[in-house]
């Protein structure tokens, strides 16, 4: 018995040597290649029970993390092929004088240790993404964002490739992204392309320039689902259909100071209010069947512009024009960012010319998503509402 609990004991410490050394070379394979890619490291940790990797304080002239956490498949150390399954980054900043940070946490499908490090990375499988940022532009300050295909090309040094398949973003899909950057000169470019599955064919561009502390961001795009750019933007789904779209954004400090939106949307619904149903109980017309057949739901229109710019934590909606089969409005609002709250004043006409002077006054407040409104019975609504009923009895 003894002989045999010897025999184990030796076996045992042969693993475990074999296991530290092979987690020795690791080691020594991560220090070459962060020597190689001139990336700064306050410190590399290994550990086998469980196998992780830390790296803590990492600098590069493009960004830098505070640490880097990732977990280890056990048995491929065995071949020093560690596979890594999970990656966390603390506090990762774009440059030194970024205000804002984010934490990251991904779920990746497996990819050996020595392709983190390394200008070709391709992954095949479904991976998970978190990013969630210190400072929000808005209130929900948290992205999930998921994948079946990734490749993240560095090897050409002035031009990094990273494409995704079958992305999707917070639940909405976004087909396939394909991003071109270039961060080693004093004017750091980014130029994504977002390319969902549509019935018509829309495309989306996103192109980010920094120079020093100061960074721009437009987003543009044609015939672009709109609940999916809703989402990009992280607000509310309150429309449906598709959108002509520009956008601009400018940062200091990685904070965000200004903002533009130019947004036209065409042949969908406003959801969860209907702008029908609420004329025809103080508008003197009678609309015909298939206008009112879905009037507990949603606003079906033609067109919808919006004008938008931002100041501080609001978004000023200086335009709304609206078009529907039976209505025309025009109006402006507010949105408070950080409690998702509307306060918007609409103008409704009815496109039918009799009444062409009969104005109601909508004013819509609270919950984006889900709005109560009030009709501003002005003096001015009253006496058109009579002339317009005088109009009808003739």
């Amino acid at each position: 018995m003894k002989k045999l609990a010897l025999g184990v004991g030796i076996v045992a410490l042969a693993i475990f040597s074999f296991l530290y050394i092979q987690l020795y070379r690791v080691q020594n394979s991560i220090d070459k290649q962060l020597a190689q890619q001139n990336i700064a490291v306050q410190s590399v940790n290994l550990s086998l029970f469980p196998p992780a990797l830390s790296l803590k304080n990492i600098k590069t002239t493009q960004f830098s993390v505070q640490e880097l956490e990732t977990k280890l498949n056990f048995l491929p150390l065995f071949y020093v092929n560690a596979k890594l399954h999970s990656l966390n980054l603390q506090q990762i900043t774009l440059n030194q004088n970024a205000q804002n940070s984010a934490n990251i946490s991904m779920d990746l499908a497996p990819f050996s240790l020595n392709q983190l490090l390394s200008q070709k990375v391709m992954l095949n499988g479904e991976s998970h993404i978190r990013i969630e940022f210190d400072k929000p532009i808005y209130e929900n300050k948290t992205f999930n964002f998921t994948f079946n295909k990734a490749n993240l090309d560095f090897s050409n040094p002035k031009s990094a490739l990273i494409q995704f398949v079958d992305a999707s973003l917070n639940n909405q899909p976004l087909g396939y992204i394909e991003t071109h950057a270039d961060f080693t000169s004093p004017r750091q470019q980014m130029v994504t392309y977002i390319k969902p599955q549509c019935d018509n064919d829309c495309l989306a561009v996103l192109k980010y320039q920094q120079i020093d502390n100061q960074s721009a961001v437009n987003f543009s795009g044609k015939y672009f689902p709109v609940k999916r750019l809703l989402t990009l933007l992280n607000m509310p789904e309150i429309l449906s259909g598709h959108a002509d779209f520009n956008i601009d954004f400018t940062f200091l400090h990685s904070q965000l100071i200004q903002g533009k939106l130019n947004i036209l949307a065409q042949n969908g619904e406003i959801l969860g209010v209907n702008l029908l149903d609420m004329v025809s109980q103080y508008f003197p017309i009678n609309y015909n069947s298939d206008l009112l057949q879905n009037k507990e739901l949603n606003t079906r229109f033609e067109q919808f512009h919006l004008q938008l710019f931002l100041q501080q934590n609001q978004l000023i909606a200086e335009k709304i024009e609206l078009k529907t089969p039976a209505l025309l409005g025009q109006g402006k609002g507010v949105i408070d960012l950080n409690r998702m709250e509307c306060n918007v004043d609409i103008n409704l006409h009815s496109t039918d010319q009799r009444y062409q002077n009969l104005t109601l006054p909508i004013n819509f407040f609270g919950n984006c998503s889900s709005p109560q409104y009030k009709i501003n019975f002005t003096k001015k609504f009253r006496h058109q509402l009579i002339d317009a009923i005088k109009e009808k009895l003739r």
